[in-house]
């Protein structure tokens, strides 16, 4: 009777990968729907700064002599278009505000969707707000009217911060607490400037002082990060 063949061992079952944890699960959903919101809130405010433009119309046809009647034309751009450049500038600032506000933001609720929802419907409203400066940028009811819905823009960013930062429950944990309030603070400075520009409209001999007050807006953050001591910003805590 014939030995039997012995035969070579089997080889060793490979690992199976680390199964992913709920917590790992969980967060990974956290972060798809910050960066949901932080696109959506994006594309509104690209569409918004987009309309500003529209209110930028020559007339269909000209008369004659045509040469005079398209400078008269052009002329008549001038109050739409700076209106446009005020406008396009504070909504740079307002966006540049809420990318730097989503930087630190690390979960989210329903009240920062809401909160969220709140600044949009104000920036949406911004170009009927270009319409009032262009158009009836000498009464003094048009510049109360462009002021208030900046300040409410301004107010709705804020209530976004201050929800997310109360008590550090949506942002790093390991924010400074004094970021935090410059944060808040910084947020504070064009509602501020629109409070400004309506009482100067309502007490000015002339309304379009009134407009001129939000150049004030830039200077007045640089002043505000100087008087927290950041040339820079160092959120974290030492």
């Amino acid at each position: 009777m014939s030995a039997p063949i012995p035969t070579a061992p089997a080889p060793p079952a490979a690992p199976a990968p680390p199964a992913a944890s709920a917590h790992d699960h969980g967060a990974h959903i956290r972060s798809v729907e910050l960066e949901r919101l932080v696109f959506f809130s994006d594309a509104v405010v690209a569409i918004a700064i987009t309309l500003l433009v529209l209110e930028l119309k020559l007339p269909d046809t000209l008369a004659p002599p045509y040469e005079q009647s398209f400078r008269r034309a052009l002329l008549g751009l001038a109050p739409m278009l700076l209106s446009y450049v005020f406008s396009f500038f504070l909504v740079g600032m307002y966006w540049f505000a809420h990318h730097r506000i989503f930087r630190y933001v690390r979960r989210w609720d329903g009240g920062l969707v809401a909160h969220n929802f709140h600044f949009l419907a104000w920036v949406a409203l911004l170009p009927f707000a270009v319409m009032l400066m262009g158009r009836f940028g000498g009464l003094r009811t048009a510049v109360v009217a462009y002021g208030a819905i900046q300040f409410m823009l301004g107010i709705a960013q804020w209530m976004l911060w201050r929800h997310a930062s109360r008590d550090h429950r949506l942002i790093d944990p390991d924010l400074d607490p004094a970021f935090v309030r410059f944060v808040a603070a910084r947020s504070l400075v064009l509602p501020a400037v629109a409070l400004l520009s309506i009482a100067i409209g309502l007490v000015a001999p002339a309304v379009w002082m009134a407009w001129w007050a939000y150049i004030v807006s830039w200077p007045a953050q640089r002043l505000l990060a100087r008087m927290f001591g950041r040339s820079g910003e160092r959120p974290t805590a030492a």
